[in-house]
């Protein structure tokens, strides 16, 4: 048995997905206590980072251990899509990858372990991430989102694909987004966030960019030949720095 007691708490659900037709498997950790507890929803597509039976990713430790319930949810391997489908644009739309987040929502909002006003989004790589900002939209909330239910509170994205284009008026935010990209990623360049961020905020949005000087592309992942398990896994952050010289990953400090 583990010694970390926010490893021990997570344990693997069934989250019926936003058009109620199917139920799919997804992790939720509880940190220790009694709650409520304020909660992410981790958009990341982990099936796609390395092989199968890597450890979890540093969130499903690092957030419990700070207080955090997690919900994890990797849209691609709860609906049984094999590796060679992450780089495939047709596989999983970003539409069902919203649904996801908002399920995951619902999900968390009637645990009464949870504090339903202070739930976040957090989405890793390209597509999820940008997943993540778009389900910020007036649209989607009043898409996905159950009536009259308490919305996200805060959207976090990291290396999202930001090269988007809007046909009509651009999209609404409700909720405070920061997105985290590095200089040198190649794969969704920084620049276009940049220019996301200012079109977003000529409207009125709260949102913001933060472009890390020389890091490229998933620069919070953990590289699968050095993701072992360590005596106390949220004491680093896998950039080797520690944990609390990084407030961008609280969602309360935005």
């Amino acid at each position: 048995m583990s010694a970390n007691p926010a490893e021990n708490a997570c344990s693997e659900i069934e989250l019926q997905t936003s058009d109620h037709a199917v139920h799919l498997p997804v992790q939720l950790c509880i940190p220790p206590g009694s709650g409520p507890f304020p909660a992410v929803v981790d958009l990341r597509p982990r099936m796609c980072e390395g092989p199968v039976g890597i450890p979890p990713s540093w969130e499903q430790s690092a957030l419990p251990a700070w207080g955090y319930a997690i919900l994890a949810i990797d849209s691609f391997a709860m609906r049984g899509l094999a590796p060679g489908e992450c780089d495939d644009l047709n596989s999983l739309t970003t539409k069902q990858m919203v649904g996801d987040a908002y399920a995951g929502l619902e999900f968390l909002t009637r645990d009464s372990r949870i504090d339903r006003t202070r739930v976040a989004l957090l989405g890793f790589v390209n597509g999820v991430a940008t997943a993540a900002v778009l389900a910020d939209t007036v649209e989607a909330r009043d898409t996905f989102g159950a009536k009259d239910a308490a919305g996200f509170r805060a959207f976090f994205a990291f290396s999202p694909y930001c090269n988007l284009e809007f046909t009509g008026a651009p999209p609404r935010l409700y909720a405070p987004a920061r997105i985290f990209a590095g200089e040198k990623d190649d794969v969704e360049p920084a620049n276009r966030c940049v220019d996301l961020v200012k079109s977003l905020t000529a409207e009125g949005a709260d949102v913001r960019v933060v472009v890390y000087p020389d890091a490229e592309a998933e620069f919070d992942t953990i590289p699968p030949d050095t993701n072992y398990p360590l005596a106390d896994r949220t004491a680093l952050h896998p950039g080797g720095t520690t944990l609390s010289t990084h407030p961008q990953y609280s969602p309360w400090n935005a």
